[in-house]
């Protein structure tokens, strides 16, 4: 049960990480307002505080 907890973990914090990354490098290399709202709105699967909303 805990490597389930551990990799379940390892699981949600690589595409946070992802995610983060395309975001300040979309700012940095100013992508287009579409893609911008995109990553905005995939920032809502990822905050940890709505998925709390849900549980």
């Amino acid at each position: 049960m805990k490597k389930f907890r551990e990799n379940f973990i390892i699981t949600a914090v690589i595409p946070v990480i992802i995610q983060t990354f395309l975001d300040e490098y979309s700012r940095y290399t100013h992508w287009s307002i579409l893609t911008g709202n995109i990553l905005l709105f995939a920032v809502l699967f990822f905050d940890t505080d709505t998925v709390n909303l849900f549980s």
